[in-house]
């Protein structure tokens, strides 16, 4: 692939992602200079989540995150994350190291985990887009791999499917720009709707 195309393919994947597939973590780091923040409630409001998500430096991410499920009481903790390779679409895959709830307080508790990220060229109906295949596993409370894909039909419409070691999560997930995002997710017996907004310094 010419340069002049992958330079801009690894820009919009990195703008338009963060770390996290739905739940798993991925070897996609938010770049420097660059913030966002998520929103994720289940229909019915019985579970709610929010992050707040940094990009330090060439290397590391910090990722604030409250957590309400089932109605139970709102807690609040951070993820850290180190990316040691950053994905080279059809070439060479990402490598990330990290933690999530760093505080010990989310249903998920602390994990420790290690993630590989293939990204892959997909021909779509408006140009190439990359699509990413992440695997892993986590060390902690709920030990176990993990996997997920992002598969696009478009640089807006993307299919997102990730199994965290004890549950699956799908969802579809629109991109009218490379600054805000919003998904309809499945999970377990839950259907969320998640939205997503990305500013750069």
């Amino acid at each position: 692939m010419r340069a002049h195309v992958l330079i801009p393919l690894l820009a919009f994947g990195c703008i338009a992602h963060a770390d996290r597939l739905i739940s798993i973590p991925t070897a996609r780091k938010l770049p420097f200079g660059t913030v966002s923040f998520e929103g994720m409630s289940e229909v019915r409001g019985r579970t709610v989540e929010h992050y707040l998500d940094v990009g330090i430096g060439t290397s590391f991410e910090l990722e604030a995150h409250s957590q309400r499920w089932l109605s139970g009481p709102t807690v609040g903790t951070f993820d850290v994350d180190y990316s040691y390779l950053a994905p080279i679409p059809d070439l060479a895959p990402g490598i990330s190291l990290g933690v999530q709830d760093a505080l010990d307080r989310t249903v998920q508790r602390r994990r420790y985990y290690a993630a590989i990220t293939f990204r892959n060229i997909f021909e779509t109906s408006d140009g190439e887009v990359p699509a990413d295949i992440t695997l892993g596993a986590f060390l902690g409370h709920q030990s176990g791999a993990f996997v997920g894909v992002a598969l696009p039909f478009s640089k807006a419409v993307w299919l997102l499917a990730e199994h965290d070691g004890y549950r699956i999560s799908s969802g579809l997930e629109l991109r009218p720009t490379a600054w805000a995002s919003a998904r309809l997710i499945f999970r377990d017996q839950q259907t969320l709707f998640d939205l997503k907004l990305v500013h750069r310094f």
